[in-house]
C-alpha cells in the first residue's frame, strides 16, 4: 500500500482489501534524508490491518507523514479510519459504515472528523476483476488553522455530505493489477460545495508478499480555504508488504 496523507482530504479505503482475503496487513514506509548545506528528513508511513468473517469485513488503515528541516518540524499529517462492511447478498450488495479523524498542515486542517454510512454494489464482476458503484452519506466536522484564513472565513464547519463512489479493479496478468477509485462528496444542502479524489495505482508483483506500486492522485476542492488551491496532484512508488 502507498498512501499519500500530505495533501488528501478524501482517504481512500477501497485497495486495502482483496475479495479473497480473510485477514491481511500491509505496511508501507517511505524516508528520504539529506545532509550538507541543508539537514532534512521526510518519513510517509501507512498501514492496513482488516479481517473478514461471514457476512462482515472490518478495516482499520492509518498513514502518518512528516518533514522536517533542521530539527524543526514543517509539516504534519494523519489519519486512522475504522470501516465495517457487510454484504447483504453474496457480495453483490454491501452496506458500509465508517469513522475517520485527520489533521492535515498542508491542508490547514486542525482536525477533521467524519462519521458515514453507505450502500455499495456491483456493476460488474469476474473473478477478482468488479466496477463497483456506490453512495451514501456522512456527518463532517472539521476545524482550520486560522493562522493563513482571511478574518471573514469560519475556522469550523459542521454539515453532511453525501459520499459516492465507483470503484473498479483489473487483473492484467498473474503479476500486474490495476485499480482505480474515483469519490465525489457534495454539501447535502449546497452542492457547489464539492470534494472529487482519483486515485490510480498499478502494482506490480516482484515477489511472494511483496510488490512495487505506483500511483497517481488527483484532489479537487470546489471551495477550499483562501489560501489553498482548488486541486492536489500527488503522484509516488513504494514497496509494499502483504502479510
Amino acid at each position: 500500500m502507498v498512501l499519500d496523507c500530505r495533501a488528501q482530504t478524501i482517504i481512500n479505503a477501497e485497495k486495502c482489501f482483496e475479495p479473497t482475503d480473510t485477514t491481511f496487513f500491509t505496511l508501507s514506509v517511505d524516508y528520504e534524508g539529506n545532509r550538507g548545506n541543508s539537514m532534512l528528513d521526510e518519513l510517509d508511513a501507512a498501514s492496513a490491518y482488516g479481517i473478514s468473517f461471514k457476512r462482515n469485513v472490518f478495516k482499520l488503515i492509518g498513514g502518518y507523514s512528516t518533514l522536517i528541516e533542521d530539527k524543526s518540524t514543517i509539516l504534519n499529517g494523519g489519519y486512522l479510519q475504522l470501516r465495517h462492511n457487510y454484504s447483504l447478498n453474496d457480495a453483490l450488495l454491501r452496506s458500509f459504515i465508517f469513522y475517520q479523524i485527520q489533521f492535515n498542515d498542508v491542508l490547514l486542517l486542525s482536525r477533521r472528523e467524519l462519521l458515514g454510512l453507505g450502500l455499495r454494489g456491483h456493476i460488474l464482476a469476474k473473478g477478482d476483476d468488479f466496477l463497483d458503484i456506490g453512495t451514501g452519506v456522512m456527518y463532517e466536522l472539521e476545524q482550520l488553522d486560522d493562522a493563513l484564513l482571511e478574518p471573514s472565513e469560519e475556522t469550523t464547519s459542521k454539515l453532511a455530505r453525501m459520499t459516492n463512489l465507483l470503484s473498479g479493479h483489473l487483473t492484467l496478468s498473474e503479476r500486474i493489477n490495476i485499480t482505480n477509485v474515483i469519490y465525489y462528496q457534495p454539501d447535502i444542502k449546497r452542492f457547489t460545495d464539492f470534494r472529487i479524489l482519483n486515485d490510480f495505482a498499478v502494482s506490480f508483483e516482484i515477489a511472494k508478499k511483496l510488490s512495487v506500486e505506483m500511483i497517481l492522485v488527483y484532489r479537487y476542492d470546489n471551495e477550499p480555504p483562501s489560501a489553498l488551491k482548488q486541486t492536489d496532484l500527488n503522484m509516488g512508488t513504494g514497496l509494499v508488504i502483504n502479510l
